[in-house]
């Protein structure tokens, strides 16, 4: 990716902050960001397994809603899923970014979310 793309789908952000952005998009928290989340769901090129959103990926996965959000950086990755219907939500942070090239933290991720009501 070239310089002026490379932070184009960046998210830099506190656990906190992490916390308020579910919170928004699975509608368990204020709703004052309703708007600006269904503008970010809305397809804006096909992705393998369903599309990509603004900052995250939308796919059907076991009957339900994904809503997924990975990325890495020099020593370190992050994975963050979330379903809406039930709402269900998990973040992964990893002081590696090995991990990350092989879909190891999204598979653990699937497996925690799937053992969610």
């Amino acid at each position: 990716i070239g310089e002026p793309l490379r932070g184009g789908g960046a998210l830099r952000a506190t656990a906190a902050d992490v916390l308020s952005y579910l919170e928004a998009a699975t509608g368990t928290g204020p709703a004052t960001l309703s708007a600006a989340w269904q503008q970010a769901l809305q397809p804006q090129r096909p992705s393998p397994n369903g599309h990509a959103g603004l900052l995250l990926f939308v796919e059907t996965w076991n009957g339900r809603t994904l809503y997924s959000k990975d990325g890495q950086t020099a020593g370190f990755s992050s994975q963050v899923l979330f379903t809406t219907e039930p709402p269900a939500m998990v973040v992964l942070l990893a002081n590696t970014n090995e991990i990350a090239g092989t879909g190891g933290l999204r598979r653990l991720g699937l497996s925690i979310l799937a053992g969610l009501p």
